[in-house]
């Protein structure tokens, strides 16, 4: 299986170019556009001979289903996505002594960013570019593109199931805040609603990440969760 992007797939499809598969979910490769375009091989019929995938999907393959017909098989590929902070050992542990917490909220990383503008008043201890954090703001399920959502932090509570705009998820619009205040204090570089990476070049004591079921194996003491 071959990963395309958007522009790569739609290339694809006007020169002819063969593919057995190709991933496809709500932002990459549009599931719902490309099924209903018949660029997807309806399976169906296919899945009776296949007993053992059916099983092992079902039963979720309303996902992979348009008007009746099975185009995709659905993945839990990274469903336990988790965030974490990467934080430089070196600086904090090593330089200032601290032990860096396990867990810690994100507003509780403040103090780390105040700590080291105070020693590199020219730096930026936040450097973010335009596309904003990585993985950071996943604090809540999409159900309607950006705008209507389920807040994760209401799992197991009446509210559970309950679909809220995004301004009424407080968790959300909190971190939000908070990194209004930290651009307005000097921690966030200026040129954030512009620049489109953070150059490697580049030393910041904090960045943020996403890992997947075992990757983060050993790296907790140094890159704490957000919780």
């Amino acid at each position: 299986m071959v990963y395309k992007t958007d522009e790569q797939f739609d290339l694809d499809l006007q020169t002819g170019e063969y593919y057995d598969m190709t991933f496809t979910c709500d932002w990459c490769n549009d599931f719902d556009r490309n099924a209903g375009n018949g660029y997807y091989y309806d399976i169906t019929e296919m899945l009776k001979d296949m007993p053992g995938l059916y099983g092992a999907v079902d039963p979720w393959w309303e996902i992979g289903t348009l008007n009746g017909k099975i185009y995709g098989v659905p993945m839990l590929k990274d469903l336990g996505a988790e965030v974490f902070f990467r934080m430089n050992s070196d600086y904090f542990e090593k330089e200032k002594d601290l032990t860096l917490p396990e867990d810690m909220k994100f507003s509780e990383l403040e103090p780390y960013l105040k700590m080291w503008k105070e020693d590199n008043p020219g730096d930026y201890p936040y450097y973010i570019p335009q596309i904003g954090l990585t993985g950071l703001f996943q604090v809540h399920e999409r159900i309607v593109s950006r705008y209507l959502v389920i807040p994760y932090s209401k799992a197991g509570t009446p509210d559970g199931t309950k679909i809220i705009p995004v301004f009424d998820d407080e968790e959300y619009m909190g971190m939000l805040r908070d990194l209004h205040r930290w651009y307005e204090l000097g921690y966030i570089n200026p040129d954030a609603a512009t620049t489109e990476e953070v150059p490697y070049t580049i030393k910041t004591p904090v960045r943020t990440g996403t890992a997947w079921t075992g990757s983060w194996a050993g790296l907790i003491p140094r890159y704490p969760a957000l919780t």
